[in-house]
């Protein structure tokens, strides 16, 4: 018994290129793959195979083109002007507009704009595949970080304890920021109770900013200022 013959992908181009406009039928089809040792088969898988590369040939040109203008997309800041905004949300829409072009201009079907979503799909797994890159990097990171200090193997038990001492450290330090704030307020109520102004007979004339500390060195520097000498 003779070997029986997979059809290969390799083989499926083959028979798409051969009779890619040619008018066939079933026994046509089977007459070449005997010839060309290929594993039979009928027209209308032919016919999918025909269109399959053709496809594929347009997909080829088109997705640079996409992936070109898709570069050109613009990020709108959180904090950019409404016309800034609007602005950058008219170039966006520009854009799928420039792609609608370039799917008519590269002779997309019809029947083929649904696969767009297809497309889109893929971009999107992309973009999951690296967060989920990213994620197990920052866990197997820190993972090890905390199997250093907390021990290995890493329980919970130690992972709780570890847990409720930042949150002791963290309330401490909102806690000195609170004092440190209150003591600010404090001060400055106290600086705009000492701030005098006084000025000449014209009614205009300068300030002087002063406060208890500032009173005191003010006042022993004249205790120890010397006399000036005249001649």
């Amino acid at each position: 018994m003779s070997e029986e013959l997979k059809l290969h992908n390799n083989d499926r181009i083959v028979l798409a290129e051969h009779f890619a406009g040619k008018t066939f039928n079933d026994k046509i089809v089977v007459d070449f793959c005997k010839r060309n040792k290929i594993a039979v088969t009928d027209a209308g898988s032919v016919e999918d195979f025909i269109y399959a590369v053709d496809y594929d040939k347009r997909m080829t040109t088109l997705l640079p083109l996409i992936l070109e203008e898709l570069s050109k997309l613009e990020y709108a800041g959180e904090y950019v002007s409404d016309q800034e905004r609007k602005r950058i949300s008219d170039a966006n829409d520009d854009i799928s507009e420039h792609i609608a072009q370039l799917l008519e201009d590269n002779g997309m079907w019809y029947r083929e704009t649904n696969l767009l979503q297809s497309l889109a799909g893929d971009v999107a797994q992309i973009f999951a595949t690296a967060e989920r890159r990213i994620n197990n990097m920052g866990a197997t990171v820190l993972a090890e970080i905390a199997q250093e200090k907390l021990g290995d193997p890493l329980t919970l038990r130690a992972l709780s304890n570890e847990r409720a001492q930042i949150a002791d450290r963290k309330a401490k330090k909102i806690e000195k920021e609170e004092i440190k704030s209150e003591l600010c307020n404090t001060s400055a109520e106290h600086n705009e109770k000492n701030y005098v102004g006084f000025g000449g007979a014209s009614g205009g004339g300068a300030v002087n900013y002063k406060n208890e500390a500032v009173e005191e060195t003010l006042q022993k520097q004249v205790k120890e200022e010397k006399p000036v000498v005249y001649e």
